[in-house]
């Protein structure tokens, strides 16, 4: 992963799907975000849209779209024709569906792989 400085002064040269994803992180960022959420509580703002939500999300748990966050149960206030939604909330249904995702291990499976019978021709 990218250290966090230096995403900011990157996202400029980066290809400009991956910006546009970028943008509405951009500003926090620079604000030097630390690793825990819940700190970081007390440095973002109280309400985000789902454009910001977005990616503060997958800074902190796992990717998830814009698109994705209308389905996640959250209770949102249109303001001036934007969804916005507490970031407390977005952080607690994030981390609950986190803890209920399975974890799964790779790797070569640990039994044997079956014989094969072959008929002589």
């Amino acid at each position: 992963m990218l250290d966090r400085n230096v995403l900011a002064a990157r996202t400029t040269h980066q290809e400009r799907g991956q910006r546009d994803r970028l943008r509405p992180l951009a500003s926090f960022i620079c604000l030097n975000l630390p690793n825990d959420p819940d700190e970081a509580l007390a440095v973002l703002p109280k309400r985000v849209t789902r454009t910001v939500g977005a990616p503060l999300v997958g800074f902190f748990f796992f990717q998830v779209s814009p698109r994705s966050l209308e389905v996640w149960p959250l209770k949102w206030r249109h303001v001036n024709g934007k969804a916005t939604t507490e970031t407390r909330e977005l952080f607690a249904v994030a981390r609950q569906k986190l803890a209920a995702s399975p974890e799964i291990r790779g790797g070569r499976c640990s039994r044997p792989a079956p014989e094969i019978k072959r008929s002589n021709r």
